[in-house]
């Protein structure tokens, strides 16, 4: 049922071993080819999280989030999504996912048009961490100067985010890939978060800048507030 199946794209899970039946997947993902995928995906009923061959185990809508053309990648997870059995918090063999893949596509850069579908799904898991890096979606976004994905973020789901998930310590120690504690409850949740953007100083001089940025916009424009942000002082 479309309960059921709502319900399953809510958790995480290895992406299904299944090839499609249909060839050239891959191409038509590419080529943004909607009436292929329609023919295959919607009236085939293909399993839309069958794993597309010579990607390395990455579903569809991971591959489309990798494309090179910004409108094609925006145009094929649009289709997609609109297929209740995608499952947006799907785990590829490397151990990521689709927002993950889109965060780090250096063509999407600047442009949060796909990553904001994604984070429109309301099952979609916002405090995943990555496995090998330690990463959340927060803090991949602050790491690679994504502040646009990061002020969607920081949208209408800001409430359940949990800032406190970054990679431990800074620097090179930053990639152990373990997370760091939660900050105590005397402090502003936000604190571990505010402490390893700047630790990006040098990386990303803005990102700290960004980040309070985008908390002072979600602070003024949700109900309940968020609690209060750490002393802004300048960073001697």
């Amino acid at each position: 049922s479309g309960v059921a199946a709502a319900l399953c794209r809510n958790l995480p899970s290895a992406v299904t071993p299944q090839r499609p039946k249909a060839a050239g997947m891959a191409e038509a993902l590419a080529n943004a080819n909607l009436d292929f995928l329609r023919r295959v995906l919607t009236f085939g009923k293909e399993n839309p999280n069958a794993e597309v061959p010579g990607t390395g185990g990455r579903t569809p809508l991971m591959v489309a989030c990798s494309l090179p053309d910004p409108a094609k990648a925006l145009k094929v997870v649009r289709f997609l999504l609109a297929n209740a059995s995608t499952e947006v918090n799907a785990v590829s063999p490397e151990g990521t996912t689709a927002l993950f893949i889109a965060i780090r596509n250096p063509a999407l850069q600047g442009d949060a048009s796909v990553a904001s579908l994604l984070l429109g799904v309301p099952e979609l898991n916002l405090n995943f961490v990555e496995p090998s890096s330690g990463h959340s979606a927060l803090s991949l976004s602050l790491s690679t100067g994504r502040t646009e994905v990061l002020e969607v973020l920081l949208g209408p789901r800001v409430h359940d985010l949990d800032p406190s998930l970054v990679p431990s310590g800074a620097g090179a120690g930053r990639k152990s890939g373990k997370p760091k504690a939660g900050a105590a409850a005397t402090e502003s949740p936000w604190k571990a978060a505010e402490e390893y953007a700047r630790s990006l100083a040098e990386e990303h001089p803005t990102a700290l800048a960004d980040l309070r940025k985008a908390l002072k916009r979600a602070v003024l424009a949700l109900a309940p507030p968020l609690p209060p942000l750490e002393t802004e002082q300048e960073d001697g």
